[in-house]
Formats: C-alpha cells, structure tokens, sequence
C-alpha cells in the first residue's frame, strides 16, 4: 500500500500567505484602534468587517453581524434607495470621495439612536467596498 505524500511545500507560496496574513492583521488592528465605529461593506450591503466599538454603539457582536445586511444597524429614509448604494454610486476613480450622511442607527435592545456616518471607498483588488465611521450624536 502507497504512502500518502504530504504536498511539497512551495516557499513562495508560503510567503505570499504570510504577507497576506501580516497584512490581514495590521488591517484589523488600524480598523480596531479607530475611535469610531467602523463598519465596512460590500455594494450588496452586506457587512464584512467590524470593530469593537461598532459592538459597543449597536450591542452586537462581529459573529451576529459580518454577512448580514448593513440596513439591520442602520437604515435609510424610507422610499429611498439604500445609502450604501449612493455612495457606490457616486464612487470615483479620480480619487476618494467622503460622504456625510445622517440616518437612523439601531442597537440590538431595540435602542434608536441619530447615526452620522462619513463614508469612504475602499479599492480593493477583489470588489469595490465602503468604509462607514458611526458616530451616536
């Protein structure tokens, strides 16, 4: 009976994984040490990552929130279009826009709150994403 190779292990490969992996995490520390809540999202409107002041401010956790729809925590005027699909939209490749947007922000205990967000794009290699800083005011 055969013996079961382990696959050879390519260095190269090794490295990108590695660099891939430091860069995942000095972007979760800069999205940890802002003193916003950091919510950031896809065009679909679905959240891929948070911080632990978005936990604090919503009183969700990440585990509760990342894949789900953005318009959970906070929503737009109702009979407009989702405010994340304006900033995509208004989205350019000169440069980075900001956006300031007051909406309506919603905690976990059913708390309603006055949400300002600044919005920014993210470029990515994989998809376009927006930044979103939440302040209660």
């Amino acid at each position: 009976m055969p013996l079961l190779m382990e696959p050879r292990s390519d260095p190269a490969r090794k490295n990108l994984d590695h660099m891939h992996q430091k860069l995942e995490r000095r972007f979760s520390r800069l999205l940890e040490s802002a003193p916003d809540a950091m919510l950031v999202v896809d065009p679909k409107g679905s959240i891929r990552h948070l911080n632990a002041e978005a936990e604090r401010i919503f009183g969700y956790l990440k585990k509760e929130l990342v894949g789900h729809d953005v318009e959970v925590l906070l929503s737009s005027d109702p009979g407009q279009p989702p405010w994340y699909q304006g900033a995509f939209a208004e989205r350019s490749d000169a440069g980075p826009e900001r956006q300031e947007l007051e909406l309506q922000g919603h905690c976990k205990d059913g708390r309603e709150f006055v949400a300002e967000i600044a919005l920014a794009p993210l470029k990515t290699d994989d998809e376009p994403l927006i930044s979103a800083a939440v302040r209660d005011i």
